[in-house]
């Protein structure tokens, strides 16, 4: 998965930037998942549901068009009256023919090898999402192995998509990183919306 794109604000600007991918949810990131999921729900109770039902759905933070407005209406509620909210998207590409059944391994200091296998994709452009099978492996150095399968799940967003869900919520895109105009909507595109409330 490629990252989303790096924004610099604007000196003295506030901002809150969502990365809409996997990367916050595990690994050393996680602690600020914890907080921003504290920051847009109302109770730390919400937020730890919240973040429990990711981690068991293994899927990414945003994986339908309602759920992505239920949280664009979280961010208008907690924004303040001038403060703008960068929400960095990307449009996946289909995984090659060549890469399913293929696994990839690395093995970590214990000796431990971790092995991931994507095995089937489902990949609808009409409603943004891209659903893959894959399956995890972690072998021990003495032979022990679990395995789990799973579906890993992006739905994505277009620049036209997010702008209407953005003003179903109550934001408007005030300015795209690249411009609108250099935009394809190609798969592998990247791209960051800034979003404040609409006036």
């Amino acid at each position: 998965m490629n990252p989303p794109p790096h924004v610099t604000p604007a000196p003295g600007t506030k901002v809150i930037s969502f990365d809409l991918d996997d990367t916050l949810i595990r690994g050393p990131f996680s602690q600020v998942l914890r907080d921003a999921m504290v920051a847009v729900t109302d109770s730390e109770d919400e937020a730890t549901a919240l973040r429990q039902q990711m981690n068991q759905r293994h899927r990414e933070l945003l994986d339908d068009d309602e759920t992505c407005l239920a949280a664009l209406q979280a961010f208008r509620r907690h924004l303040h009256p001038d403060g703008t909210v960068l929400v960095p998207l990307w449009i996946p590409d289909r995984t090659s023919a060549d890469d399913l059944g293929v696994a990839r391994e690395s093995v970590d200091d214990a000796g431990t090898t971790l092995r991931y296998t994507p095995l089937s994709e489902q990949y609808d452009p009409q409603s943004r999402t891209r659903r893959t099978e894959v399956r995890y492996e972690r072998i021990q150095s003495d032979g022990t192995a679990e395995s789990v399968e799973k579906q890993w799940i992006i739905h994505w967003q277009t620049l036209e998509s997010m702008t209407a869900l953005a003003a179903e919520a109550g934001l408007a895109v005030s300015s795209v990183d690249p411009a609108a105009s250099e935009l394809t909507g190609q798969p592998g595109e990247e791209f960051t919306v800034t979003l404040s409330h609409h006036h």
